[in-house]
């Protein structure tokens, strides 16, 4: 009985992503029968979205790795970093959510990260992807309205990224504070604060994040519905995305998010789009990002398996 457990807590970030693409295979099954497919447009754009998914998972890789290495002291290659990446996208799908988080968590400890560091990570990861969402977000708004108050708003949004180091930083302290008095043992030397200039550059470098996930969704619109848009519907498609993905979140009832997103989606997208090709798009998406989360769970799997060996 102690030798199966012994495996199996070696073997269970591989379980866990197993189990993980099955649930994605049934939920994709179960939309796909029931999703009316619009006809493939431009067989070009969807190579485009492709590219975009690629550059996308390179992308968050990247700032991940340079995250983990100002918060945590993690030196770890990006191809580490996407299969922590994948391990989070997979996570969502077990029910709970959270197990994602944790299985990124048993991933950083096997290269000696500490837990207290291994949640400062995540902390600052979620805040700098939430502020790099409304960052994006409020000033494509202004370039589409540039009105006075829009445009303040967008200079308010920019300089926050200025103010962001220092009110994460105190939001830190006081959790290692409260963490101190429960008696859990967060120690000062775990508390790494970011400074001023790398948190401008994380959150501009979310920022640019948003924008290549938006890059996808313009992809997969300009090849199952038109090819033929303006700037204006381009960044209102982009923030439509940011905006209905930043709602997901919070819907922890939901796995992956599923039902919120939509809905938050088509009505943003229904200022820009017809709202027929507003409900179909969202839906479309959701099985991209599906079918995704899955060929990254399938990619890292092999990678989970040799260091559980190691």
């Amino acid at each position: 009985m102690t030798r199966l457990l012994g495996t199996l807590r070696k073997a269970w970030l591989a379980l866990l992503a197993t189990a993980a693409i099955v649930a994605i295979v049934l939920m994709l099954r179960q939309e796909a029968s029931v999703f009316v497919w619009p006809q493939l447009v431009s067989v070009r754009n969807l190579a485009l979205a492709c590219l975009a998914q690629l550059v996308f998972w390179w992308f968050a890789a990247t700032m991940w790795t340079r995250l983990s290495r100002i918060v945590a002291g993690n030196n770890m290659s990006t191809w580490y970093g996407f299969q922590q990446l994948a391990l989070v996208g997979l996570g969502k799908y077990i029910p709970g959510k959270i197990w994602g988080i944790v299985a990124r968590g048993s991933h950083m400890a096997a290269q000696g990260v500490s837990t207290q560091r291994i949640a400062v990570a995540t902390f600052y990861e979620q805040c700098i992807l939430l502020h790099g969402a409304a960052l994006m977000c409020m000033v494509a708004y202004a370039i589409q309205h540039p009105t006075g108050l829009f445009l303040t708003l967008a200079a308010a949004a920019i300089l926050s990224m200025f103010a962001g180091a220092w009110w994460s930083a105190l939001a830190i302290r006081a959790g290692g504070w409260l963490a101190l008095r429960a008696g859990l043992g967060f120690s000062e030397d775990d508390i790494e604060s970011v400074d001023s200039r790398h948190y401008f550059w994380l959150v501009l470098g979310y920022a640019l994040l948003w924008m290549l996930l938006g890059a996808v969704f313009l992809g997969l619109y300009s090849a199952f519905f038109t090819d033929a848009f303006d700037a204006r519907t381009a960044l209102g498609l982009i923030m439509a995305n940011a905006v209905a993905i930043t709602a997901g979140f919070f819907a922890l009832f939901a796995p992956g998010g599923i039902g919120v997103r939509e809905a938050v989606g088509a009505s943003i997208l229904a200022a820009y789009i017809p709202l027929p090709e507003a409900a179909a798009l969202v839906i479309l998406f959701r099985i991209w990002a599906t079918a995704m989360d899955g060929v990254a769970g399938i990619a890292v799997i092999p990678a989970l398996r040799r260091s559980n060996k190691a």
